[in-house]
């Protein structure tokens, strides 16, 4: 067990575990929204030992719920990037990590930067579209979507730019309005730190 308050307990802990890729993952997951994963409901996380490294790797798997999709009633394009996780229940690698200010200030420069570059509405907007078009012929001639959710091609067409009705509620926003709002709720949550002596890049 390492004292992650302290610089050495630090230094031994980031010998065996990628605590980098890690804090990349948590920012990115908690911007697309990914509420099935290991924060929240526990799930869909492998750790790896790299042998070449010798450091464990988090490995996270299985997004079909994300970018607002919702099971258990809450707003995943709102929630609080800090206590995104269920507050019940006991998540020791993320609330042990960004227990610690140096790495909670790398979380936020993470989440700052994947708004700013790969997150940005501007760079998935032009995508979405992309991705859209090239599916839509297979879509519309897919006899079997209709088969677990009853979606109409008109749903699937409104699906990039507002909420479809379901029996559970449970699209509650449109892909593109989806992507804006968690931005601005982010931005409006993002803590300010002092930087520590450590810079990423």
């Amino acid at each position: 067990i390492f004292a992650l308050d302290s610089v050495l307990g630090r230094q031994e802990f980031e010998k065996i575990f990628n605590v980098d890729n890690f804090l990349k993952w948590l920012a990115l997951n908690v911007l697309v929204g990914s509420w099935d994963d290991y924060w929240y409901l526990k799930n869909n996380y492998y750790l790896y030992h790299n042998t070449t490294t010798e450091k464990f790797e988090f490995i996270p798997y299985d997004y079909d719920n994300t970018y607002g999709i919702d099971w258990v009633g809450c707003d995943w394009a709102t929630r609080d990037i800090y206590r995104w996780g269920n507050v019940q229940e006991k998540r020791p690698l993320v609330t042990k990590i960004l227990a610690i200010p140096e790495y909670r200030y790398r979380y936020t420069k993470y989440l700052e930067i994947f708004m700013n570059n790969e997150f940005s509405f501007a760079a998935q907007e032009p995508r979405i579209d992309q991705l859209k078009a090239m599916i839509t012929p297979a879509v519309a001639a897919d006899s079997f979507r209709v088969l677990d959710w009853d979606f109409s091609f008109s749903d699937f067409q409104q699906s990039f730019v507002t909420s479809v009705p379901t029996k559970h509620n449970h699209i509650p926003y449109g892909i593109k309005p989806y992507i804006q709002l968690r931005i601005a709720s982010a931005n409006s949550q993002l803590a300010t730190f002092y930087p520590p002596l450590v810079f990423i890049n």
